[in-house]
């Protein structure tokens, strides 16, 4: 059997390891940093003299839309969260579709539409490339509460949403870039934007 002393100072010595450990460990900015720090990329795209390039995280993005979601998104959408690989944009939205400002005239998709009222969950997978000013995306997968939607009716959903874009943004039709962009990459965990030169 140990002496009390020794399993006591081995007890301390394990706690301040610990606590030294914990004090090292650099803290995670909170959302409103991050969403800070998108704004102020965001404004310097716009500026008379951008960067050559500028990375925006995947955590300041969904820090941003989170914070700024009521006027991005209306109310339509209470959750989003954006997932960034190469080339690819994998986007978790809860929404209420009849929330939202979409236009159907088929009466089979507004039927859809009406089915799909109240919360659900969307995950879309979406595929993008820019180059010379110009970006093109198309909707590869959309799935509501896990289940696949139909590519037909994935199209109607995804051009609707496209419209609302102020300038539309069609999939699967170029669209000019934002802030005068020659391109937006899309790399694991982050945008990398490229001016053009001013």
């Amino acid at each position: 059997m140990r002496p009390a002393g020794r399993t006591g100072a081995a007890a301390v010595l394990l706690l301040s390891l610990g606590v030294v450990l914990l004090a090292a460990t650099p803290a995670r900015p909170d959302l409103r940093t991050l969403a800070g720090r998108c704004e102020a990329k965001l404004i310097q795209l716009k500026s008379s003299r951008p960067p050559a390039s500028l990375r925006v995280s995947e955590d300041e993005v969904n820090a941003y839309i989170e914070v700024h979601r009521d006027e991005l998104f209306y109310s339509a959408a209470r959750e989003i969260r954006v997932r960034l690989d190469k080339d690819r944009v994998h986007a978790q939205v809860i929404a209420d579709l009849a929330r939202a400002k979409i236009k159907l005239e088929s009466p089979l998709h507004r039927a859809f539409v009406w089915i799909l009222s109240g919360e659900h969950r969307y995950e879309a997978q979406i595929h993008f490339r820019s180059d010379n000013g110009v970006g093109r995306y198309r909707l590869e997968k959309l799935r509501v509460d896990g289940v696949t939607v139909p590519d037909s009716l994935a199209a109607v959903l995804a051009n609707q949403a496209g419209r609302l874009n102020r300038p539309p943004m069609p999939p699967g039709e170029d669209f000019p870039l934002p802030y005068k962009l020659r391109r937006c990459e899309v790399l694991p965990k982050a945008f990398v934007c490229h001016p053009r030169p001013r």
